[in-house]
């Protein structure tokens, strides 16, 4: 079944909150840190260990780590890779996007790779499809198919944005979570929605309940 992922904020960090939202059907609990001290993200941590302990939901973290934005430089409208190919990453932004080479809009990718290999093994990296333009819905559906033929995870968002200062969702929304749990979505991303949203728990409880409704096994 299509999971939902909450963004705990400012708005949704309290074990109040988090522990509604968890009845409510989040089961994965994202940390942006794009903003906020550490501390203040070890906070909300605690509050959710006891979230977790009082409600006896279980609830995965999922760490959205700041840095550079990585763009692939190319006039290439698709780019097929080969499964278990070798891509080079280039910053020379000149040279043409193939399976093999794609041009990238930054240049430190060298030194972001050897802070990563002090934390281990680079090939147990798991990646994930983050799919943010569900406004080009033939590409959404694509994607997710290319995704789930090749058993790799993928997380759609930006679908719900409307309920970021709205209680209820307009049925272009209701639509749009309709069709990804249809075409196989992993997981339902809430962003803005429950990290400064209004209505954090009724945005989780609405998405689960249309996810719950569409749910084919």
């Amino acid at each position: 079944m299509t999971k939902i992922v909450g963004t705990l904020g400012p708005n949704s960090r309290s074990v109040q909150v988090i522990s509604a939202c968890l009845m409510a059907g989040m089961s994965v609990a994202q940390f942006d840190f794009s903003w906020g001290s550490p501390d203040y993200h070890q906070v909300t941590l605690e509050n959710l260990k006891i979230a977790v302990k009082s409600t006896k939901k279980l609830c995965a973290v999922m760490l959205d780590t700041a840095g550079p934005e990585v763009l692939v430089v190319t006039k290439v409208k698709f780019i097929s890779l080969q499964k278990d190919g070798f891509v080079v990453l280039t910053p020379n932004q000149e040279l043409e996007a193939s399976s093999e080479l794609l041009p990238i809009n930054y240049g430190g990718l060298s030194k972001a790779r050897q802070f990563l290999s002090k934390l281990g093994d680079l090939n147990q990296t798991q990646i994930f499809a983050k799919i943010e333009s569900v406004e080009v819905f033939l590409f959404q559906k694509t994607a997710l198919y290319r995704c789930n033929m090749a058993g790799k995870p993928d997380v759609l968002t930006r679908v719900v944005d409307s309920m970021t200062n709205n209680l209820r969702p307009t049925r272009a929304v209701a639509t749009d979570v309709a069709n990804a749990v249809l075409d196989g979505s992993d997981a339902i991303l809430l962003g803005a929605e429950t990290l400064r949203g209004l209505h954090p728990v009724e945005t989780v409880s609405t998405v689960s309940r249309i996810c719950a409704e569409n749910w084919v096994q």
